[in-house]
């Protein structure tokens, strides 16, 4: 699995802490989409940091923001 995309799911507070626990030790996912999900934030939070650690390239939070890593 390269591409995640996980956006319009619904996707709360526990679940972006879980998703972010999932992910740590990934080698394989290269781009994750969060957009559409209830973030206040939170997911951002929980999940910004194991994308840098874990060297997701591509990392959509909502339509209107990306981060790329390069």
């Amino acid at each position: 699995l390269v591409k995640f995309n996980i956006s319009n799911n619904d996707l709360r507070a526990e679940g972006g802490k879980a998703l972010a626990e999932a992910l740590k030790g990934n080698q394989i996912l290269k781009d994750l989409n969060i957009a559409g999900n209830d973030h206040k934030m939170t997911n951002a939070t929980a999940i910004a940091p194991i994308v840098v650690t874990e060297r997701i390239v591509e990392f959509i939070i909502t339509n209107a923001v990306t981060f790329q890593y390069i």
